[in-house]
């Protein structure tokens, strides 16, 4: 409330932002920022993650539309705003699993770039809300289970967990050998259905960094990482970039895969 105080009186925020406490999950499911987005080429697909500014409700007037509701929606994040147009048959299909589409929601904005206007803008074909970010837009499982290889109880117990949340998303787990990381993919009887409730067993079993999702937007998240980590050193220094970009493309791929 204090929040929007200050946005409706000063026309920004000052003490916060509404999307702070959403950081990791917009950067780990969103593949552009406003920003980014505006850049992007003609038809591009993107994921925003944001907040919902402003809702312009319309009625088709003609076509195979008439009569049917569309709206603009413009999303805002800490780097600017973006509208998204949302025709009629996806205005719909939003709509109805849950009507996310509303102001001061924070959602997640899936669609094409478009660059006929003045200003880009972008052309939508699904809107996520945050509590829903998890179960459809996690691409993969990670784990990294540190000392957790060399018990068998606990691997056993790993099995069972994922087991008991049986779905299509893979799951990956990263360690060290001989100094580098090395990804394994899982046997798909091992795949998931991503839940949070699922996150928070493997955390106690294992630690809260010991498991995380990742989406489309952990690449881009890890590769920024990477260059300011190495933005100082030469060349021969650069391959962990390599290394990094290598496993992420792989978890990429599984997940679309799996979609």
């Amino acid at each position: 409330e204090l929040l929007a105080l200050e946005k409706e009186t000063l026309g920004f925020y000052i003490t916060s932002h509404p999307l702070t406490e959403h950081q990791g999950n917009i950067e780990r499911y969103g593949s552009d920022t406003t920003r980014e987005a505006m850049g992007r080429a003609e038809g591009s697909e993107v994921t925003i993650g944001g907040m919902i500014a402003r809702v312009k409700k319309n009625v088709a007037k003609s076509g195979r539309s008439a009569g049917r509701q569309w709206a603009v929606v413009t999303l805002e994040d800490p780097e600017g705003q973006i509208d998204g147009m949302v025709f009629a048959d996806s205005f719909e299909e939003i709509q109805s699993g849950g009507g996310v589409i509303a102001n001061e929601r924070i959602v997640f904005m899936k669609g094409r770039i478009d660059k006929r206007r003045e200003t880009p803008c972008l052309i939508v074909n699904d809107i996520i809300g945050i509590d829903d970010a998890v179960a459809r837009l996690s691409t993969g499982l990670l784990l990294k289970p540190d000392s957790t290889l060399d018990d068998p109880a606990k691997l056993a117990e790993i099995r069972t967990l994922l087991t008991a949340h049986r779905g299509n998303c893979p799951v990956f787990v990263e360690i060290e050998h001989d100094g580098r990381k090395v990804l394994i993919k899982l046997e798909s009887a091992l795949s998931i259905q991503p839940t949070v409730a699922l996150l928070e067993d493997l955390e106690r079993l294992l630690g809260s960094a010991a498991a995380e999702f990742v989406g489309v937007g952990t690449r881009r998240k890890r590769r920024m990482e990477q260059r300011q980590l190495f933005a100082r050193v030469d060349e021969e220094a650069e391959a962990p970039l390599d290394e990094v970009a290598a496993m992420d493309s792989e978890m990429e791929l599984a997940g679309a895969e799996a979609d």
